[in-house]
């Protein structure tokens, strides 16, 4: 347990967040590559959603 932690906590403050330097300023293509997810999230959150993506 203690690898993982150490090594998620790397990770998330080296690797990730050099990739969030990259991101800045692209917001709009950020959303637009998250919309299917995020949209089908919020149907299958009310109950609507289906296998078939």
């Amino acid at each position: 347990m203690l690898f993982l932690t150490q090594w998620l906590t790397k990770h998330i403050l080296g690797h990730d967040k050099n990739y969030g330097q990259s991101m800045v300023g692209r917001e709009s293509e950020i959303a637009e590559a998250n919309r299917p997810f995020l949209e089908y999230h919020s149907v299958a959150e009310s109950g609507e959603a289906s296998d078939a993506i």
